[in-house]
């Protein structure tokens, strides 16, 4: 589990999540991916995010459609807590 001394805020385009130091690289790149290379361009209303990971297609899916019914599922503990 991560403490939260080894988490960084990280803020891009309006999402705030935290992501772990010393993934700090990998996570970002996540994060960049998902908001900048990722379809975009249809309604979501409902979705299941299965590897939901550090959350941040789920939180990027929330902040576009905010009425959208969104479950994330993440198996790893340290990835989520």
């Amino acid at each position: 589990m991560s403490s939260l001394d080894d988490l960084l805020l990280h803020e891009s385009d309006g999402l705030h999540l935290h992501i772990r130091r010393r993934y700090q690289q990998a996570e970002t790149m996540i994060v960049r991916e998902v908001q900048n290379t990722y379809a975009w361009d249809f309604p979501i209303t409902a979705a299941l995010d299965v590897g939901a990971h550090i959350g941040s297609w789920t939180l990027t899916a929330k902040q576009k459609y905010p009425h959208a019914q969104i479950v994330a599922v993440e198996v790893e503990p340290e990835n989520f807590s």
